[in-house]
């Protein structure tokens, strides 16, 4: 509800703001689910029942959605969120009208569930993967219901630096003017 009304609150400042939005490409989508899994697996106290995150079609057409309202309402805490299992992410560009400041390029990823309690922890401290579910392994610090992926264990992936991951998940939390 209080997303809505801050949605609500914002969308005078929509008129003043021309947005392109781009689906990410193949690649593009792969290091976005590998900037989240890197993130995932290394949370801090280790996470008991981090679930392993996939990329979502339904997700991307939602953040298409989004986008066209010009607004961010989401946090970081949606990265880490143990129960988070689907994200979709789309490249904007805001283009502000004539004397108004320069464009804003923003990353804006949808999670499923997208229900969460901020009052609630993110996820349960503890020894990675303890908690999972019946019939989920462990994959990188993070439950897998995929057999094939959950026979690993702990694995470090070294594709992406830690400074491009924090640079390519920036989230605003309210409209840049």
């Amino acid at each position: 509800m209080i997303k809505l009304i801050y949605l609500l609150l914002l969308l005078p400042l929509a008129s003043s703001l021309n947005v392109q939005a781009k689906v990410p490409s193949t690649e593009e989508r792969k290091a976005i689910i590998e900037c989240h899994t890197k993130l995932r697996e290394n949370v801090q106290p280790p996470a008991t029942n981090m679930r392993l995150m996939v990329c979502s079609s339904l997700l991307l057409l939602s953040s298409c959605t989004a986008v066209c309202l010009i607004c961010f309402t989401s946090n970081s805490t949606d990265m880490v969120w143990a129960t988070s299992t689907e994200v979709g992410c789309i490249e904007a560009t805001c283009n502000t009208k004539k004397g108004l400041g320069k464009s804003t390029h923003l990353l804006l990823c949808m999670y499923k569930p997208s229900d969460l309690n901020y009052d609630d922890n993110p996820y349960e401290p503890g020894p990675s993967c303890s908690k999972c579910p019946d019939g989920y392994g462990c994959h990188r610090n993070q439950c897998s219901s995929d057999p094939i992926l959950g026979q690993s264990t702990t694995s470090i992936s070294t594709i992406l630096s830690p400074i491009f991951i924090l640079q390519s998940a920036i989230f605003l939390t309210s409209c840049l003017i």
